[in-house]
């Protein structure tokens, strides 16, 4: 549905401005009253014709819709659209409350619908036409005789009687065509060609009257007499005795021309009555005309082919291409008109006339309805003020005074005026704001005069307040505050103190006066000044009024008497104090709110007035008396499923997988606002604006209870409720619960199993490792024994390298020590033997000889050799041995020219230790190579290796 229209219904304006009850019982005032049409491509009902309407749908709820398209239902937020299993075209409704049943009606069939356990209709056929082929059967009429417990379908052929108890059909012919059929008070009326009759308990046709026009319908009247709506002619009344008298000669005039289409009552005085050609009347008892709404722009020029009232009073026209309704429910009147653009000010005159600034200029909107530019004040008007007597004009272009000839008289100008604002203590001064700064004005007895610009100051200053020390507070968006102190004679800034206690958003930095104090309002907290500490301080009373002013920020916020007029993100309304208690009334001027609001509420009398995008809101208050919200349907979704809950049931018992809530809530207040809990998860109630259905998502498992209210409802019968049990998901049920056990007890047997075998295998590591450790200290042990042996035989062969070069060296000092005694002898030997020769006495001859036989005893001796020997072959590992082995031809002598060679001892020393000369030692060499073997080139020192 597109952005409905604002129109107004074109009577006297002082009619918006009179209190208005706005109940079903009351009389119209039509006013300024609010038509919007359902006839945009999104909606179910457009582009069709609408032959009839109900809103007795047994929950006074919804809105009922007999279309070219079949059965067309409004519960006051969606459209659903249903069809018949048959034709879709339908002509005619009727609800019977005892049964539940909507009977329906139209081409070649009739049946009804019921809803079932779930909340949603069921079509039930009751009869096709079985030779619709060859002649159609369209019904246009029910009739429901509750006495006899029988529904009447009537149609131009005959009329079909549906026995409730039997399930029969009975079928009435007419004697010449059946024009219409009406049921008033219980008993069936009916009109065959002219002649208009009543039905008997025994299906008997008693004439009443003759009326040759056709009937539309027939109404009770206040007295018990009929009143017939005839096509036409008008209204006319019908007496007991058949007599048929005009209601209204001058009505009757208007409708001839406009040719009736439907009748319906709307209350005990008024009958709404639709026309082709022009629009819709408004007909008293009397039959006279107060209110109608024209055919023209507000019904697009469309024929109005039935009417009905909802229990709020609202007023449903099914058109031949859509549908339009009329909200009577609140005190909400509407004035709108192309010319005006955006409306920023409101100021109503004694004589009920009414200036509009906005900006396009200055209007005179007149108690007939006309409006008028004034001259001179084209350009922004941003607000209107009446000081003593005067109106003042806050224009663009500066300051104007309105004199009594609707001429704009210029206090200031130079710079546009945003607001004049009266000093607290000094109250002759006022303070302005403008584009450029802020003024000083004072009042005179020739009004205001401009004093001077205050000084020392530049800032931002479209919206101020004034407080108790004439200290001018500054409202900055998406900052906060900033407080100006003037000097004595307030023509300079002596002091400016920000006040930062915003957020980052501009939508609730707001300054207001409650009670006549002061209030700084930031971040949803409220604020007043505490003049004795010179600071803010929490206000509860104001915080609490904040608090019910909508959420998502409050614009403005205005005092009337104990009537608190807001507007917020989320709509307009106002908060009303009753004593010590509060209570929030939302959903006020809602069209309003579809347009662009740009200032706050001004109270004019006692109505809460707004401006808005071409057109200004009048609001006094109050509605039709809400009945407590209803749930249409329940039902929970998942992934690509949806299941219904039956209404009828206790417990709504959904699976996990299917934890997200849905609610299709019915019965709304005006602003379609609602407000839910579930104390399970939060105890704090929520205000959420439904479009289609509120959405609960991702519910946890187990009980929950959603609970439903209007705004502000405190009765707790009010509070609808919707009890959920969100069944735990398949990982926590109780067969899952004993599997998990029986997989715990399982893992925890694996585990002490495992672990088991892990210590055992851990035990046998241990033990592996130790062995391997005790191995590798073997091992090491025995390496370091080897090394220790091999350090022990390599410290022996030292030792034994060491005795053997001792021995080496005795072996080799006895063999010198022989070599010196052989040559001492030798040497003594031939100095002895010099003195044999010598001459002398015998004596010394006999001596000499015995010392030469001594020595050459001495040289022949072998005692030194045989410890030679000894040494040689314990030093060589018995090689003189092993020479006697294997070379047993060596004598003692080639034994010891071995030693000498082994020895390496040269031929000379080798000779003188034998006692031989050197030739006689190289023969002994070559007799010694034959023996052992060798060649020429042989060397003899490679057989004692």
């Amino acid at each position: 549905m597109n952005r409905p229209t604002l129109t107004s219904f074109r009577v006297l304006l002082s009619l918006a401005l009179t209190a208005f009850a706005g109940n079903a019982s009351a009389a119209i005032h039509c006013g300024m009253r609010h038509v919007e049409r359902f006839a945009q491509g999104t909606d179910a009902v457009a582009h069709t014709q609408v032959w009839d309407i109900t809103a007795d749908g047994g929950d006074g709820c919804r809105v009922f819709f007999a279309t070219n398209d079949g059965l067309c239902v409004y519960d006051g937020i969606r459209w659903s659209n249903y069809h018949p299993e048959g034709n879709a075209v339908l002509r005619a409704l009727r609800y019977d409350t005892e049964t539940g049943r909507l009977y329906t009606a139209g081409v070649n069939e009739f049946g009804y619908w019921k809803r079932d356990g779930y909340g949603r209709l069921a079509y039930t056929p009751l009869y096709r036409n079985p030779d619709f082929r060859s002649r159609s059967n369209d019904f246009w009429r029910i009739a429901l005789e509750t006495h006899s417990g029988r529904v009447y379908f009537q149609c131009r052929e005959k009329i079909c009687i549906y026995n409730l108890l039997s399930g029969s059909i009975r079928e009435l012919h007419p004697q010449d065509a059946f024009r219409y059929m009406y049921e008033v008070d219980g008993r069936i009326y009916f009109q065959d060609s002219a002649t208009l009759y009543r039905m008997g308990d025994d299906l008997s046709r008693e004439a009443i009257c003759n009326v040759p026009s056709r009937i539309i319908n027939l109404v009770s009247g206040r007295n018990g007499e009929l009143l017939a709506a005839v096509e036409h002619a008008g209204m006319f009344s019908i007496d007991n005795e058949g007599r048929v008298t005009p209601l209204n000669a001058a009505t009757n005039a208007l409708l001839a021309d406009a040719k009736i289409m439907c009748c319906r009552r709307y209350n005990a005085e008024l009958l709404l009555v639709g026309t082709t050609r022009r629009g819709l009347f408004l007909i008293n008892n009397d039959g006279s005309a107060n209110h109608s709404i024209p055919y023209g722009q507000q019904l697009d020029n469309s024929t109005i082919l039935s009417a009905a009232a909802d229990e709020r009073g609202n007023i449903w026209l099914g058109l031949d291409s859509g549908v339009a309704s009329i909200d009577n429910s609140t005190q909400d009147y509407y004035f709108t008109d192309m010319r005006l653009g955006q409306v920023h000010g409101v100021l109503g005159l004694s004589d009920d006339r009414m200036l509009v600034g906005s900006n396009k200029g200055l209007f005179l909107l007149d108690s007939d309805g006309s409006l008028s530019l004034i001259p001179g004040s084209t350009g922004s008007v941003w607000e209107l003020d009446e000081i003593d007597g005067r109106t003042y004009v806050l224009h663009d272009l500066g300051l104007f005074r309105l004199s009594e000839g609707l001429r704009l008289v210029p206090v200031v100008t130079g710079s546009g005026v945003y607001s004049l604002r009266r000093c607290r203590n000094d109250r002759q001064s006022y303070i302005m704001s403008t584009y450029s700064g802020i003024s000083l004005l004072r009042h005179t007895g020739e009004g205001l005069q401009f004093v001077s610009h205050i000084a020392n100051y530049s800032g931002f200053t479209r919206n101020i307040r004034i407080d108790e020390k004439d200290r001018i507070w500054v409202t900055v968006l998406g900052v906060g505050f900033v407080r100006l102190t003037l000097s004595e004679d307030k023509c300079n800034v002596t002091d400016a103190r920000n006040f930062d206690m915003a957020t980052g958003t501009d939508n609730n930095v707001l300054s207001t006066r409650i009670d006549q104090e002061l209030i700084l309002c930031c971040n949803d907290r409220a604020y007043r000044i505490d003049y004795v500490t010179d600071s803010l301080v929490h206000a509860p009373g104001a915080e609490q009024i904040l608090g019910l002013c909508g959420r998502g920020g409050v614009k403005s916020i205005v005092q009337q008497d104990n009537r608190f007029w807001y507007v917020a993100a989320d709509g307009t309304g106002y908060v009303e104090r009753t004593g010590n208690s509060l209570s929030r009334c939302a959903g006020i001027l809602e069209q309003a709110t579809k347009e662009r609001i740009s200032s706050g509420f001004r109270a004019i009398g006692t109505a809460g007035v707004i401006g808005f995008r071409n057109g200004i809101g009048f609001s006094y208050g109050g509605s039709t008396p809400l009945q407590p919200v209803e749930v249409g349907m329940v039902a929970a979704q998942g992934p690509n499923k949806t299941c219904y809950h039956r209404l009828g049931d206790p417990m709504f018992e959904i699976p996990a997988s299917m934890n997200t809530l849905r609610i299709w809530p019915i019965r709304l207040p005006p602003g379609q606002q609602l407000e839910y809990r579930i104390a399970s998860l939060a105890p704090d109630w929520q205000t959420v604006r439904i479009d289609e259905y509120l959405q609960v998502p991702a519910l946890p498992h187990g009980r929950h209870i959603v609970e439903l209210r209007a705004p502000g409802a405190a009765d707790p019968s009010d509070i609808r409720q919707v009890e959920v049990w969100v069944r735990p998901p398949w990982y926590i049920s109780w067969p899952m619960i004993l599997l998990y056990m029986l997989v715990v007890t399982l893992l925890l047997a694996g585990v002490r199993s495992y672990y088991i075998r892990k210590n055992r295998l851990t035990q046998e590591e241990v033990l592996r490792r130790e062995k391997e450790r005790r191995e590798k200290e073997l091992e090491q042990l025995e390496r370091e024994n080897l090394l220790k042996e091999k350090r022990i035989s390599e410290l022996e062969r030292e030792k034994l390298k060491t005795d053997l070069r001792n021995k080496d060296k005795r072996l080799a000092n006895i063999t010198m020590n022989s070599i010196r005694r052989n040559n001492m002898l030798n040497e003594l030997k031939s100095e002895v033997s010099e003195l044999m020769t010598a001459e002398g006495p015998g004596r010394i001859k006999t001596i000499v000889g015995r010392i030469i036989r001594q020595i050459n005893i001495q040289l022949k001796d072998d005692s030194d050799w045989q410890l030679s020997e000894n040494y040689f072959n314990t030093i060589y590992d018995g090689l003189l041995d092993r020479l006697r082995a294997n070379y047993p031809s060596l004598s003692q002598t080639d034994l010891r020219l071995c030693v000498y060679i082994k020895l390496n001892l040269s031929t000379k020393e080798t000779a003188e230790l034998m006692n031989i000369s050197p030739r006689s030692v190289e023969m002994a060499r070559y007799r010694l190579r034959k023996k052992l073997g060798l060649g020429s080139n042989d060397n003899i020192g490679s057989i004692f290796q």
